[in-house]
């Protein structure tokens, strides 16, 4: 029930904000826009709020606790997916470029993550999720891309006692010690793949797992609907 509450919830946030009273905040790294870093503009966001970010380079490690938010690039609006690759959340080697945390409810989509490190979790005191990293929270990630971030657990994504939904996303490039796409762990943490609007996964590198690390789910769901994905050689 949560999780298709969360769904309804999105779609009608993204098609009609305003049915809601949801307000979008305009980011732009140049000036032109009232906010010009993601974080001030998700600190000033009420609940069900969309911040949308404008093309350019933001180097930020972006905090969201306990809120219920939409940030996403030009490509929501438009339509263009060309905006993607313009829209860029660098981690710049200090952090996960998202950490969502607190049973935060957050949509990404059409953002591209690049180099992230990580979140230094309590329980290993290690760096994991190097590009969104997910504590007892939801969130869906929509026509993103997330190449050349690095951490011990899900370099691309680490959902740990939370639950996810991935469209269109492409997970490329990623390093981790232990898995270097997709870490999910924890009682009832679930995944779920658009089967339509399908994900890429692939030339990831982790030690135990080059894309994918499941661990403890209660209840997982096996169904996973890719494009492209790694397939491992061997002579």
């Amino acid at each position: 029930m949560y999780k298709v509450t969360m769904k309804i919830l999105w779609i009608a946030l993204l098609v009609t904000p305003w049915i809601m009273n949801a307000a979008i905040l305009q980011v732009a790294n140049d000036g032109t826009q009232a906010y010009s870093a993601i974080q001030a503009a998700i600190n000033a966001a009420a609940e069900q709020d969309t911040i949308l970010v404008h093309p350019g380079e933001y180097l930020e490690n972006i905090e969201i606790v306990g809120r219920e938010l939409t940030i996403a690039g030009m490509e929501l609006s438009t339509g263009d997916s060309t905006y993607i690759a313009q829209t860029v959340i660098n981690g710049n080697q200090t952090g996960s470029c998202f950490k969502i945390s607190a049973n935060a409810n957050v949509m990404l989509r059409g953002l591209y993550l690049t180099n992230g490190s990580g979140t230094i979790t309590p329980s290993w005191q290690s760096n994991d999720g190097g590009a969104i990293y997910a504590d007892n929270s939801y969130v869906s990630v929509v026509n993103c891309r997330i190449i050349g971030n690095k951490a011990r657990d899900g370099a691309g994504l680490c959902l740990a006692y939370s639950s996810g939904y991935l469209a269109g996303t492409t997970i490329a490039h990623n390093w981790g010690k232990n898995a270097g796409a997709v870490t999910v762990t924890g009682e009832d943490a679930t995944l779920e793949f658009d089967p339509v609007n399908r994900c890429s996964v692939y030339l990831n590198y982790g030690s135990i797992g080059n894309d994918f690390m499941f661990t403890i789910m209660a209840n997982a769901n096996p169904q996973i609907y890719l494009d492209k994905f790694t397939v491992p050689y061997s002579s």
